[in-house]
């Protein structure tokens, strides 16, 4: 019997080594900057379950408004185009 093993995330994410997109402040009180060395394309933010919550604009100094959302823990999901970066943010 053969078993595969198939990882649902990348090294990089897990270890945070991939440097080419960077959030903060980290917590936030709704402001959050964005600073990537490649164009974002797309933001999209999910709660703890796994549901897309918000889709936010980028605005000026690539930072979004997450002033909106409740305090907690979401999930920040940034794509440029050629790969995407996953990054656990708290609002409080």
């Amino acid at each position: 019997m053969y078993y595969y093993y198939q990882p649902v995330v990348g090294l990089n994410e897990l270890t945070g080594k991939d440097k080419s997109i960077i959030v903060y402040p980290n917590p936030s009180k709704g402001i959050l900057n964005i600073s990537s060395s490649n164009i974002i394309n797309s933001i999209e933010m999910y709660n703890n379950l796994g549901v897309l919550v918000s889709k936010p604009e980028i605005m000026y100094n690539n930072q979004i408004d997450l002033s909106s959302l409740s305090k907690g823990m979401y999930f920040l999901k940034v794509t440029d185009g050629k790969q995407y970066h996953i990054e656990k943010v708290i609002i409080e």
